[in-house]
């Protein structure tokens, strides 16, 4: 154990000489060419108890009602739960989520809606609608507000009735989800210290295999002396 202790001591500038190369080099590169990603999430309630003025009750017999014509059924809210998670960022509604955007979001035309992730809870009648983009923190607020405001006036139109409730608008955040890099400068460099001593511990080990033993003096004279086996 001593013996790697000394050889880490001994190559220790080599292992902090790459480990300080690597950190520089990804501190430099994110300040050059690095984005910071932003989120924001707004929340939509699927209501079960709705008692809309524009649904005529005495016509919907296939869902559950209970005196006050309220829907209860279950396995309906599971359904329009399952279906908002599902097409939420489909054609249809970004579409409409664009109109609302024009003018708001530059190149809104362009934006991937791939970077928008919907998701619930189970057991919950609530989903989730988080949308990123690079560099500006007041977008991905107006992204994920825009498309379930559309969601819930398209769908309140299709089942006329608004079992879609805009529960939690989505605020700009302040803090981007990219790691710092300060953070990253500092693992990088660490991991390439323990990656670099690792690589030299290898070396090290098949040399004195060979009865070589490696000084491990980069500007010394002597690179290796050998053993005397006798």
């Amino acid at each position: 154990m001593m013996y790697y202790i000394r050889l880490f001591i001994r190559t220790l500038y080599i292992s902090a000489g790459v480990a300080a190369i690597v950190a520089m080099s990804y501190g430099v590169y994110n300040l050059a060419f690095g984005h910071q990603e932003y989120k924001s999430t707004a929340s939509i309630l699927i209501n079960e108890d709705v008692n809309s003025p524009y649904i005529e009750w005495a016509k919907k017999e296939s869902y559950a009602q209970n005196g006050n014509g309220a829907v209860t059924d279950v396995n309906f809210v599971t359904n329009l739960v399952n279906a908002t998670v599902r097409y939420i960022s489909s054609n249809e509604y970004q579409k409409a989520a664009i109109e609302k955007l024009k003018g708001k979001v530059p190149n809104i035309e362009k934006y991937n809606f791939g970077n928008v992730k919907t998701n619930t809870f189970t057991g919950s009648s609530i989903v989730t609608v988080t949308a990123s983009y690079e560099d500006n923190k007041e977008y991905p607020a107006l992204i994920a507000n825009a498309l379930c405001e559309s969601y819930k006036e398209i769908s309140a139109k299709r089942f006329n009735a608004d079992y879609c409730i805009l529960f939690a608008k989505a605020v700009p955040s302040t803090v981007p989800e990219n790691m710092p890099i300060t953070t990253g400068m500092i693992l990088s460099g660490a991991g390439s210290l323990i990656l670099t001593f690792a690589l030299i511990l290898v070396v090290d080990t098949l040399a004195r295999s060979e009865g070589n033993e490696l000084s491990w003096k980069l500007f010394g004279r002597k690179g290796s002396n050998t053993r005397n086996r006798r």
